[in-house]
């Protein structure tokens, strides 16, 4: 399995291929791990390395890899499978895009999970380029694989559309989550809750994941400050790291100061697995208001799915169809900021309807996410028998 980043790495790719690798293993497959060396990126300390990681790439240029693929075949791996988005292994890297190619005529089949494909770039010339390339990559990397995984239904349709040949190789399969459930008695929330300055009548909204304006925290905001006044005892948690010189976080702190909404909004930084745990456990209600919808591809959304969170999200073209609206979570169109308020005044107000989206989340969770059947799956699609 080849990943540019894997634990401590903090990447939500990272911490998917090493789910994903300890899955395959409980079930029987033999799996080696192979990543960019980051050893000295200041990763932090709580991360430990994984000992199942079997080398770390210096480079990904033609060289190293052609000498990689010379390993593979002197060990008679039968599948390479790469977790794959753009400029992922480098901004102008192709090596890796070559690799099924360079596997032709061996035994060895190539597997490529793309996390994302065909990402759009913003206008410019120098953009359109780049775009251009990436595409092309894309391409290559596409047409080469024996099998590509795409974790959005919609996606695979997609492709399939637009090159028929390729349907049969095609396949489904969603994230899961590295945050598994931490068990906290009351006594411990509410400590917890203490300690982040959230009192114990306060109604505590949260979203977690990466800074990123695809996350459009500022309607979030927006619809924040229109429920203070009739519910002044809300809260919203931020969950994740924060860069402060980040531009997006930059834009957010000023949508929060000319709102007034500082004293609202917690910020928790950085937390290993079990903190983010806590953290989520902590939440009354999950809201993520992004603007391709809530989707399977989003490890931070499974998360909350897994702790049997009632959510608010958006509808959008990422959406499955096992997502459904009042049953498993509550779904709003995108940036319609009053249909978002209204439906989060309407949970905060009805614990039954909130229960009932818990039972419909941890139900969903269980059925589609868990890293058993992620496992599973992915075994048919290579067709092993363990």
């Amino acid at each position: 399995m080849i990943s540019a980043t894997f634990p401590p790495d903090v990447c939500g790719v990272g911490d998917y291929t090493a789910q994903l690798e300890r899955a395959l293993r409980h079930l029987g497959v033999h799996v080696d791990v192979v990543a960019s060396n980051r050893a000295n990126s200041g990763n932090p300390p709580e991360r430990q390395p994984i000992s199942s990681l079997f080398r770390r790439m210096e480079k990904w240029n033609v060289r190293a890899v052609v000498g990689l693929l010379k390993t593979v075949r002197k060990n008679g791996y039968n599948y390479i499978h790469i977790q794959y988005t753009p400029n992922f292994y480098g901004p102008l890297s192709f090596a890796v895009n070559l690799i099924p190619w360079l596997l032709l005529g061996s035994r060895c089949r190539t597997a490529v999970t793309f996390h994302e494909i065909y990402a759009p770039k913003l206008g410019g010339y120098k953009n359109r380029l780049l775009a251009f390339y990436d595409h092309f990559k894309d391409t290559m990397l596409l047409m080469g694989s024996s099998v590509s995984i795409l974790t959005v239904p919609d996606r695979v349709a997609r492709l399939g559309r637009r090159f028929p040949w390729l349907r049969s190789r095609l396949h489904a399969i969603p994230v899961g989550t590295g945050v598994r459930v931490v068990p906290m008695t009351i006594e411990e929330r509410n400590a917890e809750r203490a300690r982040l300055g959230i009192g114990a009548d306060d109604f505590l909204l949260g979203s977690f994941g990466t800074m990123h304006v695809d996350r459009h925290y500022d309607t979030l905001f927006r619809t924040l400050h229109r429920m203070i006044d009739r519910h002044p005892r809300l809260r919203f948690a931020i969950i994740g790291a924060y860069r402060e010189e980040h531009p997006y976080y930059r834009f957010l702190k000023k949508w929060i100061a000319d709102l007034r909404l500082d004293p609202y909004i917690v910020w928790t930084g950085y937390g290993n697995e079990e903190a983010v745990s806590r953290w989520l456990s902590l939440l009354d209600l999950y809201v993520m208001t992004d603007v391709r919808g809530a989707s399977g591809r989003k490890s931070s959304l499974i998360a909350a799915l897994g702790h049997g969170l009632p959510i608010v999200s958006t509808r959008g073209r990422d959406t499955p169809p096992d997502f459904i609206d009042g049953e498993n979570m509550a779904l709003v169109e995108v940036d319609d900021e009053q249909a978002l308020s209204d439906r989060i005044e309407r949970l905060v107000q009805d614990t039954t309807e909130r229960n009932r989206l818990r039972a419909g989340a941890s139900d969903l969770f269980s059925s589609c996410f868990a890293w058993e059947s992620i496992a599973q799956e992915t075994i048919e699609v290579y067709g092993f028998r363990v």
